[in-house]
């Protein structure tokens, strides 16, 4: 029989007992190959992998092993062997490089949660058989073992080749010591006889020093030799398998023991059987992590494709694939995609901007928390989908008052200008910033979180409306369609006169960018007709965010049937395309390819006298059930809401020039409705996309109320003076989301 030897020194110098050295570091080797920052970044520690570690044995009573050597599967594959104790101290040391785990020190394996069981096919002093090398791989294999860690000798005999196809015909890994000899592996030969599934999940670690310098004694992969699949005919170079880790001045467990402390002791060893652990605790976490990657064989193939490369550039025929780097493979390879009808689409660019009827979406949001991408090996990882949607309300009311003081200054923007008897001019003019949110590409490390999309502008907005003796004409861009609608059909200052009532053409009031054009005419001398025309084109449009275009028609009938007391009837139609009520979003998360809305609302004013006036308005709508096949959210069934506004002002209060207003709102809001939202949210053992369908409501969490109290006061001809006080009560219709703002005004006419 050839027997092979381990290929490592003797330990530096003699056991220490930890008591004795509590300063020393014992696992730099996991600060340089990242798996500190992987455990600590992904929670993973190994759990649920089982290790079979082909060597010396295993000691299992040592102290940072806590429980999790199996001893029952633990074996002795040497011929005439009592049992499966480690009476050399290689295997110990390896494994507690793998699983160990000592409090109060800072020795930690790369999967101290994992389980390891011992097989001993090296004698006390450190040699043995090919046959029984490659016994202990079978058994290995048998017993439950994912990853076999074999800190020797490498020689593809017969048996040993054999062996490692069978553990890999049940997606086992194998990982080898590169050797000690500072030779080429296997002088350069071409190797034969390992099947192709053998080879993809079969790794050699070469040895460095803490600076990443190759070791002296370490073999090195070279350029030439490669391995041949007997079953595919494919290549794979020794270098393209193979990765540098620390090996120099390893700490690990020793086999040494006393009756006042027991197995409580550390030595350093040198070799890639110390670099070669390193690589079987890194395989270790992506298939506690990803257990699907067994079946898939990709483990090594991540590995050599995330290390840090050394020497020349790229695979080379020193260094290998380069230096382990076990936090990067542990990151996204590739961009991440969620799978949108048998598509993979990216996730790098999710908008969506939502408007006051569907508040922030939170049951969506909430649905949507569990989401997770794809990298290109179908690796699963939590991303901030939800955030598209559900942006956190601020802790103070800071932001959202600014809010709604813009608005107060867009309505105060609103100039009246009287040009001659029953003639008056309205116009509004100013800049409204945009802000649709934007889930940006990010490394895996980065928080996905509502952004300003650096591509959207400012928007101008601007409307003038005309009125002569009944006769209205008005135009303008921007969202004041629904505020001219309203100018339009009452054609005289009412109690809606500084709210936001619109009847049934409030609907138009959500939509951003708008062009809108208005028209209304008396038909007999106590009733009118009024229309508007609303369109969009390319709403949105950026590299990041689909085309989102809407048009719209709204009627009026209004009449007086007393000099008292007026009465609006209106009707809309709103068709838009990407986009639901006001609402915009692209990428995987878009809200429909189309929708309908049909709008119908009544009102009515009433002069009490004494410059009082009371106002009520209500207004009904739905929307048409909408799919998309190119979304995660494949189809919103019909929704139906309303909205509410009661208003009264009153005239010469305290002065003959002062007015008086006050508002009670409910504005649109969805008060029933369903999303079907195809959420991804793992992978099967093959490695395909758990899709998981849910019916979540699309009704906001909260339901807002508005009241608003405004005061002006004319000083002169030429100078007004006023207040305005909003409070807003689930403000966005988010729940639990409160505002307020004060505003103070002086305009002085030249």
């Amino acid at each position: 029989m050839k027997k092979i030897f381990i290929t490592t020194t003797f330990p530096l110098f003699a056991s220490l007992l930890f008591s004795e050295a509590k300063a020393i570091d014992y696992s730099i080797q996991n600060t340089l190959n990242g798996a500190f920052k992987a455990q600590s970044d992904s929670g993973v520690y190994g759990k649920g992998v089982v290790f079979g570690v082909i060597d010396t044995g295993i000691a299992p009573d040592w102290i940072g092993f806590n429980g999790n050597i199996d001893t029952a599967a633990s074996k002795c594959m040497i011929s005439a062997c009592k049992s499966s104790f480690d009476d050399h101290g290689h295997g110990t040391f390896v494994a507690s490089e793998i699983i160990g785990s000592v409090n109060g020190t800072t020795m930690k394996g790369i999967t101290p949660e994992a389980t390891a069981f011992g097989v001993k096919v090296l004698n006390a002093k450190g040699s043995g058989t090919a046959t029984d090398v490659a016994n202990g791989i079978r058994y290995a294999a048998d017993n439950g073992a994912n990853i076999l860690n074999l800190s020797l000798t490498f020689l593809p005999t017969t048996d040993i080749v054999n062996a490692i196809n069978y553990a890999a015909s049940k997606n086992v890994i194998t990982v080898f010591a590169g050797g000690n000899s500072n030779k080429i592996l296997l002088n350069g030969a071409t190797t034969t006889g390992f099947t192709d599934a053998a080879l993809r999940r079969l790794m050699f670690a070469g040895s460095t020093n803490d600076k990443m310098a190759i070791s002296s004694f370490s073999n090195k992969p070279g350029t030439t030799g490669k391995f041949t699949a007997k079953d595919s005919k494919a290549s794979y170079l020794y270098n393209s398998l193979w990765i540098m880790a620390d090996g120099e001045n390893i700490w690990g467990a020793s086999t040494y023991n006393t009756s006042q402390y027991g197995y409580s002791y550390v030595t350093q060893m040198s070799g890639t059987s110390m670099a070669a652990p390193q690589l079987a605790g890194a395989a270790g976490m992506l298939v506690s992590r990803w257990p699907f990657l067994l079946n898939t064989g990709n483990v090594v193939t991540i590995l050599t494709k995330t290390t840090q490369d050394l020497g020349a550039k790229g695979i080379d025929g020193i260094y290998g694939t380069g230096f382990l780097r076990i936090d990067t493979a542990m990151q996204p390879i590739g961009a991440l995609t969620v799978p949108v009808s048998g598509k993979m689409v990216p996730v790098t660019n999710v908008q969506i901007t939502t408007s006051g009827p569907v508040g922030n979406l939170g049951n969506l949001s909430s649905a949507l928390q569990k989401a997770v991408a794809y990298d290109s090996y179908n690796r699963d990882y939590n991303v901030a989908l939800a955030a598209a949607i559900s942006p956190k309300p601020a802790t103070s009311t800071s932001s959202s008052a600014a809010s709604k003081v813009d608005k107060k200054k867009a309505k105060k923007a609103k100039k009246f200008t009287a040009t001659g008897e029953d003639s008056w001019m309205l116009s509004s003019f100013e800049n409204a910033p945009v802000n649709p949110s934007e889930i940006q590409s990010a490394s895996p490390q980065s928080s996905y979180g509502l952004v300003q999309d650096p591509t959207q502008p400012n928007q101008y907005e601007w409307s003038v409306g005309f009125s002569n003796d009944g006769n209205y004409s008005g135009a303008g861009q921007g969202t004041g369609a629904a505020s001219m609608f309203n100018d339009a059909r009452w054609n005289e200052k009412t109690a809606f006169a500084s709210g936001d009532s619109a009847g049934a053409g409030e609907v138009f009031g959500l939509i951003q960018n708008a062009n809108f054009s208005a028209k209304a005419f008396n038909i007999t001398p106590s009733s009118r007709l009024s229309f508007e025309m609303m369109t969009t084109q390319n709403m949105g449009a950026t590299d990041s965010v689909n085309d989102s275009s809407a048009h719209g028609i709204a009627m009026g009938y209004t009449f007086n049937p007393t000099k008292k007391i007026a009465v609006s009837l209106t009707s809309s139609i709103l068709d838009e395309n990407n986009m639901l009520l006001g609402s915009t979003a692209s990428g995987p998360l878009s809200l429909g390819k189309s929708s309908y809305t049909t709008s119908f609302g009544a009102g009515t004013n009433i002069k009490l006298g004494n410059g009082y006036q009371l106002g009520f308005e209500a207004s009904y709508f739905t929307t048409g059930a909408s799919s998309n096949n190119d979304s995660l959210i494949t189809s919103i069934s019909p929704l139906s809401g309303a909205s509410f506004n009661l208003a009264l002002s009153k005239e010469q209060l305290f002065d003959k020039n002062d007015e008086i207003s006050i508002a009670l709102r409910k504005p649109l809001r969805i008060y029933s409705g369903t999303a079907n939202v195809a959420i991804p949210v793992g992978t099967d053992m093959d490695g395909n996309p758990i899709i998981q369908n849910e019916l979540v409501s699309v009704v906001p969490t909260g339901n807002e109320t508005n009241f608003d109290l405004g005061y002006s006061l004319a000083l002169s001809d030429y100078t007004q003076t006023g207040f305005n006080l909003s409070y807003r009560n689930d403000a966005d219709n988010i729940a639990g989301y409160n505002d307020s703002a004060v505003m103070v005004t002086f305009d002085f006419k030249f």
